[in-house]
C-alpha cells in the first residue's frame, strides 16, 4: 500500500508501486527517473513497472494483447537501478510480480485526442480485465503523454484534444489520478527556442520525446506527481541534476542530451509545475525566459 513517514526517531520510509500499462510513451517520462529519486526522494522506497506492447490501442489490448496473455515487454526499476527488462513477458505474471498501488492507462499517441473514436467501451473493459488481476485496494490512474508535434499549431491541437480527453476519461472511468507529463511538455513549446530541439522540432524525435530537456521536463512531473501522492514536501525547482550521455534509460535522436543547460532546465522545472497545478491547460512560459539566454 502507499505509505508515507519519517525515516528517522523509529519511522517508516514512505513506500509507493506503480504499474505503467500498456503504452511505450511511459518510458520518455522515466528515462531519467533513476538519478531524479536519487536527488530528490533519496528515502521513498519507489517501485516503477512498465508493460508495453509497442504502438497498440485500448482497443488492441482488449481484442489482441489481453486475450493473448502475452506482452511484448516489461521493464522495472526500484529505487536506484533498473532491475528487469524482460520480453514476451506473461502479462499475469507482471500484475502479479508486485503488490501494486496504483497502475496507470494511457492511449497511442495518435489517437489520444479523440476520445469519442477511441477510448470507450476499451478503456473500462481493459480497467476491468486488469482489476481481476490486481490487488482490490490498487487504484487506476491516467498518463497524459507527449502531444504529437507539427510546425503547424506546435501541437496545441493535440494536447487539447487528449487534455479534454483526460477529463472525461475522469468522468467516465475508474481513472481516480492524471499524470499530465505532457502539459509540462506543451508548456515548453509555447517558448520559440523549444519549437528548435530535437530531430522534428517541439523536443521530439520522431514520435518520441528526444533525449535530453523533454524527458527530463517529464521526469521533474513524474517527481512532484509521487510527492503529491505520499503527501511529502518535495519540489523540483533548483534541481540541480544534469543528464549526462549514458544516464537516459530511453534513447531518441542520439545518447547525447539535447537543450539541458542550467537556463533550460529551470525552464522545464517551471513547465512542471505549472502541469501539476493546471494539467489540462497550457500556460505560457515566455515571462519565465532570462533575458541573457
Amino acid at each position: 500500500a502507499i505509505t508515507s513517514g519519517g525515516g528517522g526517531g523509529g519511522g517508516y520510509a514512505p513506500s509507493i508501486k506503480i504499474l505503467h500499462s500498456q503504452f511505450v510513451r511511459s518510458k520518455d517520462a522515466t528515462s531519467y527517473i533513476v538519478p531524479l529519486l536519487t536527488e530528490l526522494l533519496p528515502n521513498v522506497d519507489v517501485t516503477i513497472g512498465i508493460l508495453y506492447n509497442a504502438g497498440c490501442s485500448l482497443q488492441k489490448y482488449h481484442e489482441e494483447i489481453f486475450p493473448s496473455g502475452i506482452t511484448q515487454t516489461f521493464e522495472v526499476v526500484k529505487n536506484d537501478s533498473w532491475q528487469a527488462i524482460q520480453a514476451n513477458y506473461s502479462i499475469t505474471d507482471a500484475f502479479n510480480d508486485e503488490s501494486w498501488d496504483i497502475v496507470t492507462y494511457q492511449e497511442k499517441s495518435g489517437w489520444a485526442d479523440n476520445y469519442q473514436a477511441y477510448y470507450q467501451p476499451y478503456l473500462r473493459q481493459n480497467i476491468k480485465t486488469v482489476s481481476d488481476l490486481l490487488p482490490k485496494n490498487c487504484k487506476n490512474g491516467w498518463f497524459i503523454g507527449n502531444p504529437q508535434y507539427n510546425s503547424s499549431d506546435y501541437g496545441v491541437a493535440k494536447f487539447e484534444g487528449a487534455a479534454s480527453a483526460a477529463q472525461k476519461v475522469l468522468e467516465e472511468s475508474a481513472c481516480e489520478f492524471i499524470l499530465p507529463c505532457g502539459t509540462a511538455i506543451q508548456n515548453l513549446r509555447t517558448i520559440p527556442a523549444m519549437r528548435e530541439l530535437g530531430g522534428q522540432g517541439g523536443l521530439q524525435d520522431s514520435d518520441h520525446l528526444a533525449t535530453g530537456l523533454g524527458m527530463l521536463a517529464e521526469g521533474y512531473v513524474y517527481i512532484l506527481w509521487l510527492a503529491k501522492l505520499l503527501g511529502l514536501p518535495v519540489g523540483v525547482y533548483n534541481s540541480k541534476y544534469r543528464p549526462v550521455r549514458g544516464d537516459a534509460h530511453t534513447t531518441h535522436g542520439g545518447y547525447v542530451p539535447i537543450g539541458t543547460t542550467d537556463g533550460n532546465c529551470r525552464l522545464a522545472q517551471i513547465a512542471a509545475i505549472h502541469a501539476i497545478k493546471r494539467p489540462f491547460e497550457i500556460t505560457d512560459m515566455n515571462d519565465e525566459v532570462e533575458s541573457d539566454m
